[in-house]
């Protein structure tokens, strides 16, 4: 953390608006250049998602005055289609994994299917839990009760 104006919108969670950015100050205030570029004007809003700071929506401008507390407004606006999307996405990730892992289960434990051989069982195992775990190699130690009798 530095004292930028991203810096400040970060640690007080809360919009920010600059619309007389002396050339000099520039430097100081916006940073996320690596030079000077004429900027007079600057809001920027938070972006929250869930209760947790996610980012930041920023605009600048080369003409003094571009930005009004409107800005802010609209600019919150948009910030709360983007969290809804991200939140869209994130449920859709959620349950598309947790799909995967009951279908990685299914597939182990399906009662109607059959094996001709070891081979199929084998790929129908490995197969379903590629679905549950994530794993370099994959070994399945056979302990046959029939061959093993006394």
């Amino acid at each position: 953390m530095e004292d930028d104006i991203l810096s400040k919108i970060v640690q007080k969670e809360e919009p920010e608006l600059l619309t007389d950015i002396t050339p000099n100050a520039e430097i100081d205030v916006i940073r996320y250049y690596t030079q000077v570029q004429g900027i007079k004007s600057f809001v920027g809003v938070p972006l929250f998602y869930g209760k947790n700071l996610a980012g930041i929506l920023a605009l600048d401008s080369k003409v003094s005055d571009a930005f009004g507390i409107e800005h802010i407004y609209a600019l919150g606006r948009f910030i709360r289609i983007i969290s809804m999307i991200i939140a869209l996405y994130d449920d859709k990730f959620k349950d598309s994994l947790a799909e995967n892992r009951l279908n990685g289960l299914l597939g182990l434990l399906s009662g109607d299917r059959f094996f001709d051989n070891e081979e199929d069982l084998y790929k129908t195992m490995e197969g379903s839990l590629k679905n549950l775990l994530t794993w370099d190699a994959f070994t399945f130690v056979w302990y046959n009760p029939a061959e093993q009798k006394i």
